[in-house]
C-alpha cells in the first residue's frame, strides 16, 4: 500500500510539470483533470504530508530555503549550520 500511495503522491506533480513544459514547446499534452479527481476521491495527500508523516528522517529543505549545498574554493570549504551556530571554513580533507 505504501508503494501505491507513493506513486499517487509523485504522479500528479510530475504530470503537471510535464504538461507545463509541453506548453512552451508547442506540443499537445494530456489533461490531468482525471488524475486530480482521482486524488480527491481517494483522499490522497500531498508530497509535503508524505515527507512529514511517512519519511520525516529525510530532512527535506523547507519552503523558505533558497538554496543548499556547499561552497568550495580550492581546498577550502564553507560549511553552514543552523542559527545561532557560526559558519566554519575547513579544508576539504577535514570534512
Amino acid at each position: 500500500m505504501l508503494i501505491i500511495n507513493l506513486i499517487h503522491v509523485l504522479t500528479l506533480p510530475l504530470s503537471l510539470s510535464l504538461s507545463l513544459s509541453l506548453i512552451h514547446t508547442g506540443l499537445s499534452f494530456v489533461s490531468v483533470s482525471g488524475r486530480k479527481a482521482l486524488r480527491e476521491r481517494l483522499g490522497c495527500q500531498g508530497f509535503s504530508w508524505y515527507l512529514k508523516n511517512v519519511y520525516p528522517d529525510l530532512g527535506a529543505p523547507s519552503k523558505h530555503d533558497l538554496a543548499y549545498g556547499q561552497l568550495q574554493q580550492g581546498n577550502l570549504c564553507l560549511q553552514g549550520a543552523e542559527p545561532p551556530k557560526a559558519y566554519k571554513v575547513r579544508t576539504v580533507k577535514d570534512l
